[in-house]
C-alpha cells in the first residue's frame, strides 16, 4: 500500500479521497457530504466550541462518509452513523496520527505488538470489540464519534454525535408509522436516483427483501441504467428467485455462479491476500462473499464505465429483524446477554476462550448498570441488543463488504444507512418492530409490480444433487449409531450452500477448523486464517488445532 503522508496525516488509498482547502486547514473526505462550505474554521474557536460546531455539523450529514481535517492546532476525524469507511489514530510515540490504515501507523511492520484480548475477540466474533485493533496503542474512530487532537499539547478528546438505541417515547399508531416509513424511503431513493440519472448501477440481489426494495424503489423513482447480478452455488434457489425478481422489474439480470474449482487458486493469490489487507485493516475478518463475483464483474469489463454499487445491506437490521424471540417472552437482563454472547461472541469454541467471554459478560452487565436498564423493560433490553448489533457487528463485520467494491474500484452507496431512515426505524415501537411487521406491512402495499408477493427464499443448506444428503445421513445414522449423524453433516457440510465460500479455503482446513468452529463455518474459518496469514501465533488459544500451513 502506498502512503502519502503530510504531517499527522497518512493516507493508504489517495485515490478514494477528495481534497479541499480552508484557508491553511486542508480537508479530505470520502462518501456523500454535503454543506461542507458549512463545515466550522477550525481555528478560530477553543477546544469546547469547536466540538460543539463540529458536531452540529456532523448531524446535519445524512449518508456514508469520513472526514480528516489537519490544521496547523487541530487533528480532526469522523466517522458516520455506521463507520462504513474506518479511520485510525494512534501508533507513534511522536504525538498524534490519523490515517486511513492502520499500517501507516505501526512504526515498523516486523516485532507487532499484538493485543492479546483482541486476538480472542477476533476468535469469537470476527472482530475486535470497542475502539481498539488488533495491534497496542492503535484504534479505530467508532460510528458516529469525532476524535479531536491538539496537536500542542497532544490532548485527546473523544465525542460521539450519533447513537443508534431505539426509543419509542410516545405510541404512534400503525398508520402513522407507515406514512414516515414510505416518505423517509421515498425520500433517500429519489435523490440516489436523480443522482445516478445518467451513470450505471449495479445492485446484488439476493432472493430475500432487502435487495429488492433497493431495486423496486430505484425503479419506481426512475432510475434507467440498472444491471443486476447473483451469485453462490450454481442453481441455488436465490439465484433463481432473484432472476424472477429481476424479469417482473424489467432489468437486465446475470448469473455470476461460482466456479467452486478455482476459488483455493484465488484464495492462494497475491491479488486476494492484497484485498486481505486492505479489507482486515488489522481488526475485522475480510469478507469474501461477492470477492469472486466482483472480480468476474471486472474481468468482464463490466465495471469500466465507472458504475456505482448499491446494496441493501443491513436492512433486516434496520426493520427489527435482530430482535430475538428470547428477549419478547423473558425479558431480563441475562437473557439479553445470553444473547449477544450466543449469537455475536461465540464463533470459536475452546477452553481459554469460553472464559474470556466472562469477561465479556461482565462488561455488558455493567453497560446495563449504567444505562439503568432492569428485567422487565422489553423495550430497553431490545434496544441494548440492538445498540451492540449496531456498535459492533454492523459497523465492523457488515461495512467489511464495502472494502471489496473499493479493492476492485468501484464507488457504492448504502441506502438503509441513511440517517433519515434511522430516525425513522428508531422511533418504532418494539411489538411493531418485532419480526419486522410494521416493514411488511409497508411492503404489502408497495406491492404494485407483485415482486414482494415472491416468496422470500429461506436458506436451505443442500442444493441440487445435494438434497439427497439427509436420506444419507438418516441411513449411516440408522447403520452406525446417533453420533454418526453430526459428524456425517459436519463432513459433508462444505458441499452445501456456502460451498461458494468454505471453498476459498479448501476441504481439508475445512474438516480440521469445523471441529471447534460454529456453522455455517465460513467467518471462523477465515478469521483464524487471517490472524495466523498476519503472523498471529493463536495456537494457544485454540483447542487442538494444527497449524494450517
Amino acid at each position: 500500500m502506498r502512503l502519502i503522508r503530510e504531517d499527522n496525516c497518512a493516507i493508504g488509498s489517495p485515490h478514494l479521497w477528495t481534497e479541499s482547502w480552508s484557508g491553511a486547514t486542508r480537508i479530505r473526505y470520502r462518501g456523500s457530504v454535503i454543506n461542507l462550505d458549512q463545515f466550522p474554521s477550525v481555528e478560530v474557536y477553543d477546544e469546547e466550541a469547536l466540538l460543539n460546531e463540529i458536531t452540529r455539523w456532523a448531524r446535519t450529514q445524512h449518508s456514508c462518509f469520513a472526514l480528516m481535517i489537519e490544521s496547523k492546532r487541530w487533528l480532526i476525524g469522523i466517522a458516520d452513523q455506521v463507520r462504513s469507511i474506518p479511520l485510525f489514530y494512534g501508533g507513534h510515540s511522536s504525538g498524534s496520527h490519523l490515517s486511513d490504515s492502520p499500517y501507516a501507523l505501526l512504526s515498523s511492520e516486523q516485532n507487532i505488538p499484538w493485543r492479546s484480548d483482541s486476538v480472542r475477540e477476533m476468535l469469537l466474533s470476527g472482530y475486535v470489540h470497542g475502539v481498539n485493533t488488533l495491534v497496542e496503542n492503535i484504534f479505530t474512530v467508532a460510528a458516529g464519534t469525532i476524535v479531536l487532537f491538539d496537536k500542542t499539547t497532544f490532548k485527546k478528546s473523544v465525542v460521539p454525535y450519533f447513537e443508534y438505541f431505539p426509543d419509542q417515547g410516545e405510541p404512534i399508531p400503525d398508520e402513522e408509522l407507515i406514512s414516515r416509513w414510505s416518505l423517509a424511503l421515498d425520500e433517500v431513493f429519489s435523490g440516489l436516483a436523480q443522482s445516478f440519472a445518467t451513470s450505471e448501477v449495479l445492485i446484488p440481489l439476493s432472493g430475500g427483501l432487502d435487495s429488492r426494495l433497493v431495486l423496486a424503489k430505484l425503479v419506481e423513482h426512475g432510475c434507467k441504467n440498472i444491471r443486476t447480478f447473483s451469485y453462490g452455488v450454481k442453481n441455488n434457489s436465490e439465484i433463481s428467485t432473484a432472476k424472477l425478481i429481476a424479469k417482473r422489474l424489467g432489468v437486465e439480470w446475470l448469473c455470476l455462479a461460482s466456479q467452486t474449482n478455482r476459488l483455493q487458486t484465488l484464495y492462494a493469490s497475491e491479488e486476494r491476500k492484497k484485498y486481505s489487507r486492505l479489507a482486515g485493516a488489522l481488526h475485522i475478518t475480510p469478507s469474501t462473499l461477492e470477492y469472486e463475483a466482483i472480480r468476474e464483474l471486472k474481468l468482464q469489463g463490466l465495471l469500466n464505465n465507472n458504475p456505482v454499487m448499491i446494496n441493501g445491506l443491513s436492512g433486516d437490521f434496520l426493520f427489527g429483524g435482530h430482535i430475538p424471540d428470547e428477549i419478547i417472552v423473558s425479558p431480563t437482563r441475562e437473557v439479553a446477554i445470553k444473547k449477544i454472547i450466543d449469537k455475536h461472541v461465540s464463533q470459536i469454541r475452546g477452553v481459554e476462550l469460553t472464559s474470556y467471554t466472562e469477561s465479556v459478560r461482565a462488561r455488558l452487565r455493567q453497560k446495563l448498570d449504567t444505562a439503568d436498564i432492569q428485567d422487565g423493560d422489553v423495550q430497553n433490553l431490545c434496544a441494548f441488543i440492538e445498540n451492540w448489533d449496531w456498535k459492533e457487528r454492523q459497523s465492523k463485520a457488515v461495512m467489511v463488504h464495502q472494502r471489496v467494491y473499493e479493492f476492485f474500484g468501484v464507488d457504492w452507496r448504502l441506502p438503509f444507512w441513511d440517517r433519515r431512515l434511522l430516525s425513522v426505524a428508531s422511533k418504532v415501537p418494539v411489538a411493531a418492530r418485532y419480526r419486522q411487521q410494521i416493514h411488511q406491512k409497508y411492503l404489502d402495499r408497495l406491492n404494485t409490480t407483485a415482486v414482494f408477493t415472491i416468496p422470500r427464499v429461506k436458506t436451505k443448506l443442500w442444493q441440487g444433487h445435494w438434497r439427497v444428503t439427509p436420506f444419507f445421513v438418516k441411513c449411516a445414522t440408522f447403520a452406525l449409531g446417533s453420533k454418526a449423524r453430526s459428524w456425517c453433516y459436519r463432513k459433508l457440510y462444505y458441499f452445501g450452500y456456502y460451498r461458494h465460500q468454505l471453498g476459498f479455503f479448501g476441504i481439508s482446513k475445512f474438516w480440521r477448523f469445523s471441529k471447534i468452529a460454529r456453522p455455517p463455518f465460513v467467518v471462523p474459518i477465515a478469521t483464524m486464517l487471517y490472524l495466523w496469514e498476519g503472523g498471529v501465533a493463536i495456537e494457544r488459544h485454540l483447542d487442538k488445532v494444527d497449524h494450517p500451513r
